[in-house]
């Protein structure tokens, strides 16, 4: 196993330093985005309270129960009751509306109705128009109880409107398909495809180059070891190198989405990213016989970026025009995020929803075995050559 021993000591020496550069820029990645589904989407609906300031003139029952029913349902704020103060409070979002309560506001109340309140608001708020509201809801009520109702003092009728104004109504925001919010560990694979295509084509190019460099091949046909053994050892050293990089690529995933991945669909998200990890390996190795000394770089960048693009790997799927789906179907990283995307919808697991992505994964062994076949090929053409 002198080849296969040779091989990591190339990889540390030559590769090592590239793939850890990779490995860290995946990881900062999936801090960064891969909990963007958990923290946008949401199917609760919560009230925000309204900074208010409250000037009043009038100090009268109505005026005070008012005052107590506008500061239980948003935030009291005091300010400076000078127009400087008041205009200071509105353009520095002190407050995002101040109510005015005029002297004599409860006479007027129980008169004729003709009753003012003035107001000053941010232009364009929607609070401001939420407390507007909210006020001419507790004044009509309030004028419902008064004409209707003999021998009660404000006090009794603040009481009964409160109680009328308190019912809630519980708001919260359907979703009409489950397949669009993502879990955490769906984007966490997603951007998986990255890594891991650039990282193999990355390492097993260089390793591949080294030991196919001519003076360095002609050696080797001297050897006591045979053609056979010596490719052998090589495909298993990247066989080797590919299952690390999963193994090290899952670990993370355990330690990050403990509860995500010891279930039946986080074990279904590991066996999709082992097939596509085998996919990854026979590609690396399809241009690995093709690729350059200088080329390998560019390369790996170009196949890598491109693939998981057109795949959906960074842009979802839903937004990829049907030209791109149409051409992407030709590539692996399509299939491999369209298993994900369709088993974070899912929320049965039987024969019927799981053949769909059975026959998917099959895609991408197919894919496998036609890159190592091409890769078999041009190596065979090479080999000629010596």
């Amino acid at each position: 196993m002198q080849v296969f021993k040779q091989y990591f000591r190339i990889v540390k020496k030559s590769a090592l330093s590239s793939l850890l550069l990779y490995m860290a820029i995946f990881i900062f990645m999936t801090i960064i985005f891969s909990n963007v589904g958990n923290s946008t989407d949401s199917t609760s609906f919560e009230t925000e309270k309204c900074k208010v300031a409250i000037l009043n003139n009038d100090n009268s029952p109505l005026s005070n129960n008012l005052e107590a029913y506008i500061e239980e349902n948003s935030k009291l704020v005091k300010i400076k009751t000078t127009d400087e103060g008041i205009r200071d409070a509105l353009f520095f979002r002190e407050a995002e509306i101040i109510i005015t309560i005029p002297k004599g506001f409860e006479d007027s109340f129980l008169k004729d109705n003709s009753y003012t309140l003035e107001t000053q608001s941010i232009p364009n708020s929607s609070s401001s128009i939420f407390i507007k509201s909210m006020i001419n809801n507790y004044l009509n009520t309030t004028k419902v109880y008064i004409d209707n109702t003999k021998n009660l003092d404000f006090e009794k009728i603040s009481d009964l409107v409160n109680k009328d104004l308190s019912i809630d109504t519980e708001v919260t925001l359907a979703k009409d398909n489950k397949e669009d919010t993502k879990s955490s560990v769906t984007y966490y694979f997603n951007y998986l495809a990255y890594p891991m295509l650039c990282m193999l084509i990355l390492g097993i190019s260089i390793v591949s180059n080294i030991f196919n460099s001519p003076d360095l091949k002609r050696r080797n046909l001297c050897s006591p070891i045979n053609s056979y053994n010596f490719n052998m050892q090589i495909f298993l050293g990247d066989m080797v190198l590919a299952l690390s990089t999963w193994t090290i690529f899952m670990a993370l995933a355990i330690v990050m989405y403990p509860k995500d991945m010891f279930s039946f669909s986080g074990v279904l998200h590991g066996i999709n990213s082992l097939i596509f990890t085998i996919t990854c390996l026979c590609l690396s190795f399809l241009i690995s016989n093709i690729s350059t000394k200088n080329s390998i770089g560019p390369i790996s960048n170009l196949v890598s970026l491109g693939c998981c693009f057109l795949g959906g790997a960074f842009v979802p799927q839903q937004l990829l025009s049907e030209t791109v789906k149409s051409t992407a179907i030709f590539n692996p990283v399509y299939w491999f995020i369209n298993v994900n995307d369709k088993l974070n919808a899912l929320s049965t697991f039987n024969m019927d929803t799981l053949t769909p992505l059975l026959f998917e994964m099959l895609i991408m062994l197919a894919f496998s075995v036609a890159f190592l076949g091409v890769g078999l090929v041009i190596m065979k053409q090479r080999r000629t050559k010596y």
